[in-house]
């Protein structure tokens, strides 16, 4: 994902849009279940190949290009190659059209089929609720964040905040905690909720775990997520600056986790330790639900939505 404010709404992809203040980042679920790790393709005429950053490059283009819902992809610089993962609404022909886009390069491909369909959910660590066009919708609270003059607000997933205003405490919408003050979705995946009240001061913890700093995500780090559908659940990062197309436009920049989710999870924190990383964007899986499986999840950076908002952990 790229660095900086987002451009206001209906301009460039990335938006931030202001509106009335009020409190709590709700956070949208994405399940996953476990993905195949990434093989090389059969297609791959030439596995030994090696391509500059240049070819690269330019094959990561031509799968952006492509804007094919139910794809994820990353350069990976350890294999030489650009990982595709899609899931199982992509067809074979659809495949072979993007190969075909890459051109002469197309070896650079590395393909990965995920279980299920890539998707968001609207249904975090703890639940917030809101409504819009369609209707209303649960999502989980990320992380609780303050800004330079002491007011509150927590950060969720940016699909979640898209469309929506108003944020409850209860599915009756009986309980109002606050509104939604900014929404940067698609591009990025992230969105801020000021409270209604900056007293009592909502906890900088997750399910008991005080979070003090907001951290980079590592491959091979161990990490755990929290949803107000599935709970806690920990595995480890398997992958940064993934790209993601739901369908609405490609999100980039996200971090990878061999961890399941499950709808109403969404906006929901990712941490390790006293260290805020991410904010769970979506996933992919064989069917709904989390059980006792890992999963194939992604997130968005909370560094980069901290330093969009203007806003701090504590």
């Amino acid at each position: 994902m790229s660095t900086g404010r987002p451009t206001p709404r209906g301009g460039a992809r990335r938006r931030i849009r202001l509106v009335a203040l009020a409190s709590g980042l709700a956070a949208v679920a994405a399940t996953a279940l476990a993905g195949t790790a990434a093989q090389a393709d059969p297609g791959d005429p030439t596995p030994s190949t090696t391509y500059s950053t240049k070819q690269l490059a330019a094959v990561e283009k031509a799968v952006a290009g492509a804007d094919v819902a139910g794809t994820a992809w990353t350069v990976d610089t350890a294999s030489n190659r650009v990982v595709l993962a899609a899931d199982t609404t992509v067809s074979t022909d659809t495949l072979n059209a993007i190969r075909k886009r890459a051109g002469a390069d197309s070896g650079a491909l590395r393909l990965e089929r995920l279980p299920g369909k890539l998707m968001k959910y609207l249904s975090g660590g703890d639940a917030v609720y809101s409504s819009d066009a369609v209707g209303g919708f649960r999502c989980s609270l990320g992380f609780n964040t303050r800004d330079s003059d002491g007011h509150y607000y927590f950060l969720t997933a940016g699909h979640c905040t898209n469309g929506a205003v108003d944020w409850y405490a209860d599915p009756s919408h009986a309980t109002h905690i606050g509104t939604t003050a900014g929404t940067s979705y698609p591009g990025d995946d992230f969105g801020a909720v000021r409270y209604d009240s900056d007293d009592p001061v909502p906890p900088g913890t997750v399910d008991g775990q005080d979070i003090t700093g907001a951290g980079t995500a590592r491959v091979g780090q161990a990490a755990c997520r929290r949803g107000s559908t599935s709970g806690t659940r920990c595995g480890r990062i398997n992958g940064v600056n993934w790209t993601v197309n739901y369908g609405e436009g490609p999100v980039t920049g996200l971090i990878r986790a061999n961890i399941c989710a499950a709808p109403g999870d969404s906006g929901g924190p990712l941490y390790a330790g006293t260290q805020a990383l991410g904010l769970t964007s979506g996933g992919a899986n064989s069917n709904i639900g989390c059980g006792s499986r890992a999963g194939t999840t992604f997130y968005q950076p909370v560094t980069e939505a901290l330093n969009a908002s203007g806003l701090s952990v504590y």
